[in-house]
């Protein structure tokens, strides 16, 4: 009796949310003029758009729909999510994607509609899904993007991994950085919902990329043994900083530690910030490049700025060359001693020439030739 009974109400309660769903497909549907064409919703992406005043906010929402009949006389498509609405001007009967200046924001329900000029229904679907910030950031760092040669900054979030082509950035490893190295031009991340009612499956992405703000002014780094630290100053007060120290001519080869983090010494989220991180290596190198990374609470990037730094030599036609200050020391120290080296050697070598060649001055005085006597002349 029980079970019969527990079935029941399941059965009652599916029914029931099946019947709400309906009867608010059917609200949507039947404004104006009952709608002849149901749409189905295959995909919504969020991304940067182009006029963004801080272009890590996601204003653009692409939306993709399963192809459909013709919408005949439709001018005007329209999302509603969160009690917004948005608007989008297209003609073309058989458009299936759709573009709006929305953010997209966490969510439990998509409502899409297409009408005509006398604002009368056409078409329309109401998607009750889950949708939620993935919590992953991708940013171009140390320069913009390049085709044959940029970098970039990975954190999976909430994802397990995150793909860049060939290369695979895993939830334990995060952030990932690819430096100066070949990468694409897009690094979509994407999820598959359920849809409620098994209506089906929405596939959620994310192809939002930070792209490139240099911090204005040259970082400072001072080396003391394996400990680097680093001055820089910013335009906007991070709430962190990350610091990936890496060999010049093999950028895979990074002596920073796990994680990247750059300890604040002193208060922290100034402009101007002062951090430490210990070094796991790199100290014979012969130059060595410093990536900086500040970061918001959210893990958008912020500013960042790489540079090579010279340790023993480096090439002259490399860009944006400096010095660390530990290392600098160390050289100059070793300059001068070998400069030292030099002068006591070189004097030691004019002194010992001068007295040799005064023993043999003498030695030839003492043994001077003498010229044979004029011949007599025959009387």
């Amino acid at each position: 009796m029980r079970a019969w009974v527990l079935v029941t109400l399941c059965c009652f309660a599916s029914v029931t949310a099946q019947d709400e769903l309906e009867a608010r497909n059917d609200t949507v549907m039947s404004s104006n003029e009952r709608v002849s064409t149901p749409l189905v919703l295959l995909e919504v992406r969020k991304a940067f758009g182009v006029v963004s005043p801080r272009d890590r906010d996601h204003n653009i929402l692409k939306v993709l729909l399963e192809e459909h009949r013709p919408l005949v006389n439709v001018t005007q498509w329209e999302l509603q999510m969160n009690g917004e609405s948005y608007a989008f001007t297209d003609d073309d009967p058989m458009q299936t994607e759709l573009e709006f200046g929305a953010e997209l924001t966490d969510t439990d329900e998509i409502i899409i509609t297409a009408t005509n000029d006398k604002n009368v229904f056409l078409g329309a679907v109401l998607a009750v899904l889950e949708i939620r910030d993935m919590k992953s950031r991708v940013a171009r760092v140390g320069g913009k993007y390049d085709s044959a040669m940029s970098s970039l900054r990975v954190a999976t979030g909430k994802l397990e991994q995150v793909q860049v082509e060939d290369k695979e950035c895993k939830e334990e490893n995060s952030p990932c950085y690819y430096l100066l190295t070949q990468l694409p031009e897009n690094v979509p991340r994407c999820v598959d919902i359920e849809r409620q009612q098994d209506l089906g499956v929405v596939r959620h992405c994310d192809d939002s990329i930070t792209s490139f703000r240099e911090i204005p002014e040259r970082v400072i780094l001072n080396l003391s043994g394996d400990v680097l630290t680093v001055e820089a100053n910013f335009t906007t007060s991070p709430s962190k900083v990350e610091v990936v120290v890496f060999d010049t001519k093999e950028p895979s080869n990074v002596f920073s530690p796990e994680g990247y983090e750059c300890r604040v010494k002193g208060e922290p989220r100034q402009m101007s910030h002062v951090c430490h991180q210990q070094l796991t290596g790199g100290k014979d190198l012969a130059g060595i490049s410093v990536l900086v990374v500040s970061l918001d609470r959210e893990g958008f990037v912020l500013e960042s700025r790489i540079d090579v730094y010279e340790g023993k030599g480096i090439s002259e036609n490399s860009s944006n060359k400096g010095v660390i200050v530990g290392a600098v020391i160390g050289v100059l120290c070793a300059i001068a001693l070998i400069a030292g080296i030099f002068v006591y050697v070189k004097g030691k070598k004019e002194t010992t020439s001068r007295s040799t060649q005064s023993r043999a001055s003498n030695k030839y005085e003492k043994t001077a030739t003498t010229e044979p006597p004029p011949a007599q002349e025959e009387a």
